[in-house]
Formats: structure tokens, C-alpha cells, sequence
């Protein structure tokens, strides 16, 4: 350090405070508050310029600390720059990072075993990272930011304060929802206090890696469910029992471990069909009136789609249309019927509009018989 651009009083440059603030009473018999540190400087001392000799005011030990302080401090000839301690050459680089990470000794014990799945829901994963850091925004946590919340008080209405670890673990509605996952997993009750001791209950649990994934996906999604009920409870009043939890909790992680299983799905798109393989590259597209086509290992799904918006990322897809059908709900002779008037219209119409929209009619009632029909041919 040169020392040309640091005050010596006002400024970090040795240690993690200020020359100021570790000596006050120096500092106000100090004349020259703002010189930097190397106009301190002469003949490789610090030269001080008091109003009044500290001595005589009984600041002896105060001057002898910090004249102790500045035996140690040697100046160099350039500019005033940041080193970075975990490189060689001072400069801060991720690699120097990740090399202090790899080769040093981290503890875990209090740490927690968050696991990014790719069969749960990126935000939910996120949630539950979050949780484990305390970092939601429950009533507790904004009122020690300063937030103005009123009350502090539980949403489920039994008792105990609106934190983290209550509402999620130790709230008695959580511990009878939780009670009710474990009967249902055939595991024993196990007493945990906090959503980290939860988290990573089910990340070290048992010895099958496929029986401990879907346990994962089952806390995750408890997780997210009860903190969705908390919310529901709070803005809306809505009041549910553990039991209808479970079920909601259930069925959302079916549907987790199902889509997991998908393995292509062949949109129709204005620009003609594409399909839409695992770690799609983002994309998005306006949807045709046409057919959806998934393939869950070797059973293809088929659905009708009457046009709209698609968006395509992150190993997920979202469909926005202005009407759809599963094969599954459509009846056959009805969409026989509508196929027929819908030619018969187009038959009869006269005029651009009339034409165009009888052309779409048809469009439609030909993509229900088609989707349908479809099925069986896979």
C-alpha cells in the first residue's frame, strides 16, 4: 500500500475499522483529520499533529496502542489497489475461489442437504433453500427488517409465532400433516425442529436412491403446500384440514414424478410441427389449431389444441390456447357431427369473413375427430 489515496483517520485501511474509531480521544486532539496516510509519512515514522499533547491529558496508553499499531505498517511506492489473498498475484478470480473451496475443510454439520432434483419444481426447490437459510418472508422475519406487519401470531390459529421453523415444523397443524406423510411412507414419527433437521432427514434416509428421491419430492412438496396453506389462511381466511393437505400434497407430487417421464412432445406451430426434446433449448412460438403429442416412455398421449402461445424452457413447457380436449374426454359421434355441419357450413357460406371463419370451424371439428382417432394408432 502507497497510502495516496487513504485517509488515515476516516478510512479502512488496516485491520477492519477506522484509526477514528478505535482511537476517539486521539482523534479530536488530531489537527489534521483528513491527510492521507502517506502525508503522514516522514522518515519512515508516522509524524502526528496533536492540539495538545495526549500525555498531558492522560492519554498515554491510547498513544502508546496506537504508536504499537503503526510499527508494523510499512508503505510502498505506486498506487493504493485491492490485493486478493487467495491468489498468488492478488487478483480475484472464481478459480481461486473454487480451489479454497475444493482443498479446504467446509463444515457441514450445519448445513443443509438441500438436493436439486430435476423431478421437482425449480421454485420449490429454491423455496425450500430458502427456508432452510430463513430467508422467507414470514411475519417474524419482515418485523426484524423493520416491516410493520401488526401481528407476529401463527396463521393456522393454534398458537406460537409466524416463523420459518414454526409454520413449517412445529406448528401442530404441520406436525399433523406431517404425521399423516409418514404414516402413509410407513416410516416412524421422527420429532424435528427445524426445516433444515427436515430436509435433511429425507436427503440421508434409507438406502434405495429411488425410494429416497421420491421421499425428497413427498418433503418438498409438503413443504411448499403448507407454506401455500399458511398464505391461503392469512389473505384469504381459507381454512383446510391436514387431511385434505395430504391428498393436495399427493397428488402434486404424482404429477411431479409423472412429468418427470416424459420423454418428447410434438407441438403443432403456425411454421408446421417441432419436436420438443429433454434440455430444449428456450424457445418460444404461436400454437396452431392441430394436435399435442406426448410421449411418456412408450405410450403417446394426444390432445387437441385450438391455437395459441407456447413457451418452451428449462426442461418445461407451458401452453397457453384458446380451447383444448384430451382424446380421453372427447366423444366420437359428437365430434363426427360437428365435423359434418362444419362442412355442410362451408358448403353454404358466402362472403370472405363467413369463409374464413367456417374454415376455422372446420379446423377445429376435424382436429377433435383427428385427436381422438389418434389414439389408437400408436
Amino acid at each position: 500500500m502507497s497510502g495516496d489515496r487513504k485517509k488515515i483517520w476516516q478510512d479502512v485501511w488496516r485491520g477492519d475499522k477506522t484509526l477514528k474509531t478505535e482511537f476517539p480521544s486521539l482523534y479530536i486532539l488530531e489537527q489534521k483529520k483528513k491527510w492521507n496516510v502517506a502525508e503522514r509519512i516522514y522518515e519512515l515514522r508516522f509524524n502526528w499533529q496533536w492540539k495538545t499533547d495526549p500525555v498531558n491529558l492522560g492519554l498515554y496508553d491510547e498513544l502508546g496502542w496506537l504508536q504499537r499499531a503503526m510499527d508494523n505498517i510499512r508503505i510502498q511506492h505506486g498506487s493504493d489497489s485491492w490485493m486478493c489473498p487467495l491468489a498468488a498475484d492478488g487478483n480475484f478470480t472464481v478459480a481461486a475461489i473454487r480451489r479454497r473451496i475444493d482443498f479446504q475443510p467446509v463444515n457441514t454439520t450445519l448445513q443443509s442437504m438441500v438436493i436439486w432434483s430435476k423431478s421437482i419444481p425449480l421454485k420449490v426447490t429454491c423455496f425450500v433453500w430458502r427456508a432452510c437459510l430463513g430467508r422467507i418472508p414470514s411475519a417474524v422475519a419482515l418485523m426484524n427488517r423493520g416491516v410493520n406487519v401488526g401481528s407476529t401470531s401463527c396463521g393456522s390459529y393454534i398458537g406460537g409465532e409466524d416463523c420459518v421453523d414454526h409454520s413449517l415444523v412445529t406448528c401442530l397443524f404441520a406436525n399433523r400433516v406431517r404425521a399423516y406423510i409418514l404414516d402413509w411412507c410407513d416410516i416412524n414419527t421422527m420429532i424435528t425442529q427445524s426445516v433444515g433437521e427436515l430436509i435433511n432427514f429425507a436427503a440421508s434416509w434409507g438406502r434405495c436412491s429411488q425410494k429416497r428421491e421420491k421421499l425428497i419430492s413427498i418433503y418438498y412438496g409438503m413443504v411448499w403446500a403448507l407454506w401455500k396453506i399458511r398464505n391461503n389462511i392469512l389473505f384469504r381466511g381459507d381454512f383446510v384440514y391436514p387431511s385434505r393437505v395430504v391428498e393436495n400434497i399427493k397428488s402434486m407430487v404424482f404429477q411431479w414424478l409423472k412429468h418427470r417421464e416424459v420423454k418428447e412432445i410434438i407441438l403443432c406451430t403456425n411454421s408446421g410441427q417441432i419436436g420438443v426434446l429433454p434440455n430444449q433449448a428456450p424457445i418460444a412460438t404461436l400454437v396452431d389449431i392441430g394436435i399435442l403429442r406426448i410421449r411418456l416412455n412408450d405410450q403417446w398421449l394426444t390432445m387437441a389444441l385450438m391455437g395459441g402461445f407456447a413457451r418452451i424452457g428449462n426442461n418445461e413447457i407451458t401452453v397457453l390456447v384458446n380451447d383444448a380436449e384430451k382424446n380421453g374426454d372427447t366423444d366420437p359421434q359428437e365430434a363426427q357431427q360437428t365435423l359434418e355441419i362444419a362442412e355442410d357450413a362451408l358448403r353454404k357460406v358466402e362472403g370472405k369473413r363467413q369463409t374464413i371463419e367456417a374454415n376455422l370451424a372446420l379446423r377445429r371439428a376435424r382436429t377433435r375427430v383427428e385427436a381422438y382417432y389418434s389414439m389408437f394408432s400408436y
